[in-house]
């Protein structure tokens, strides 16, 4: 989760800003309780959130390579946390 939010802790125990397997952001998107959807078009892939009040979000699945780079989770995270209206706390809160 702190690779998502580029939260400084992560950032600072190994040097710099780490990449991400598509696989292990599909892990954590399910830990916190979205729902996967890889039907959609092209390389977009929408996430239904646990409430299903709220809107589903959608991402570009990176390719060829799957590797999410520094910059697109430190998009991610930025758009999950307005999208939701989302804290940090909240992420650890619903991870843990």
């Amino acid at each position: 989760m702190h690779q998502i939010l580029n939260t400084a802790e992560d950032v600072n125990k190994i040097g710099g800003a780490p990449t991400m397997k598509w696989e292990n952001f599909l892990k954590v998107m399910r830990e916190m309780g979205f729902k996967y959807d890889p039907s959609t078009v092209d390389s977009s892939v929408r996430f239904d959130p646990p409430d299903p009040r709220d809107l589903p979000i959608t991402f570009h699945k990176p390719h060829p390579d799957s590797t999410l780079y520094p910059v697109m989770l430190k998009q991610f995270g930025k758009r999950l946390k307005n999208y939701y209206g989302w804290s940090e706390e909240d992420f650890y809160r619903a991870a843990g």
